[in-house]
């Protein structure tokens, strides 16, 4: 169960206790603390703005003792993925790290640490068809994905199990509840019984696995220098989800690329190797936003129109709802 709020470091108790905390480290003595950009509320984890005594913006990381093997663990991780990339390659290597350096501090009341914000803009905002990224950041992107998931997942649970064993169920209520709502078309017609096919494969084939991912910070904390280095950028927690389940979010984010980005990103993610179930789950997990995001626009609105054309364009991609393997791709 998630900390109440007056309990976590986000609260304006918190904030307090955070400052206090600050106060204790010399360095850090007169830093401004700025706005909080995220947090794990039942770790009790936030990564807040914060600026030094000459006005130098950095992030700020704090947590409790508790959470501290399982931070340092993961972070740990994180820089062994980023000098594997750099290492594979002297492009790479000159373009630096992918993860920022983190000075780590303490005091009584749990863990500090502080990065620098280097100067980068948003990797998939600048994405379209008519500015296609560059090659080099796509087998950066990948690679930096894919050794994500290796390894081992410290949030891994006897009942994590249950994360795709209640897949099915859900598919199940989401459908009863939009059974009345979605239009009686051709391009409708197999969506009920192709979305709950996907959702009983993915629950119940052994294909899939649970491993450590960025969840919905997988398409905001890639970021892009003006020479053309990718970069991870906080503010993000790692979680559990679906292994691959990252690569489907920035797929379905980047409705503006060209097929042949979207194609170049899966083939160069499976090195040209794509098991058939990748795209069960890839679909499974674009008509669920979609239906998600449809179930919470009212009748008849704006935001219910747009949500039924962009399942009508999903449709099409795979034929009517009747392969999981899109057209973009084949």
């Amino acid at each position: 169960m998630a900390e109440s709020s007056e309990q976590t470091l986000c609260s304006t108790d918190g904030l307090t206790r955070l400052r206090e905390r600050l106060g204790k480290i010399g360095k850090l003595r007169g830093w401004h603390i700025g706005d909080c950009h995220a947090r794990q509320l039942e770790r009790d984890c936030v990564i807040y703005d914060a600026f030094d005594r000459e006005g130098r913006a950095h992030w700020l990381l704090a947590g409790p003792w508790r959470e501290w093997p399982r931070v340092s663990g993961l972070w740990g991780h994180l820089c062994w993925a980023s000098e594997i990339i750099a290492s594979s390659s002297h492009i790479f290597r000159f373009m630096d790290h992918m993860v920022p350096e983190i000075v780590w501090e303490g005091v009584e009341e749990g863990y500090i640490g502080y990065s620098e914000k280097r100067k980068a803009s948003s990797f998939f905002q600048a994405i379209s068809g008519a500015k296609p990224p560059r090659f080099e950041n796509l087998v950066q992107l990948t690679g930096f994905l894919r050794l994500l998931q290796t390894g081992e997942n410290c949030f891994k649970r006897k009942e994590s199990r249950l994360m795709m064993a209640e897949m099915e169920p859900s598919a199940v209520e989401l459908v009863e509840a939009l059974a009345g709502r979605i239009p009686k078309k051709s391009v409708f017609r197999h969506w009920k019984s192709f979305y709950l096919q996907n959702a009983r494969s993915i629950s119940r084939s052994a294909s899939y696995r649970l491993t450590l991912s960025l969840g919905s910070y997988a398409t905001t904390c890639f970021n892009c220098t003006d020479y053309g280095a990718l970069l991870i950028d906080l503010p993000f927690f790692l979680s559990e989800n679906i292994a691959d389940m990252d690569l489907c979010q920035i797929l379905l984010d980047l409705p503006d690329a060209s097929v042949q980005d979207r194609q170049y990103l899966v083939d160069l993610y499976f090195n040209m190797d794509i098991p058939s179930h990748f795209f069960t789950l890839l679909t499974h997990h674009a008509m669920t936003s979609i239906l998600h995001d449809f179930r919470w626009s009212p009748a008849g609105s704006t935001g219910e129109s747009h949500n039924l054309d962009r399942f009508a364009s999903l449709s099409r991609q795979h034929d009517l709802f009747r392969t999981p393997v899109p057209s973009w791709y084949l």
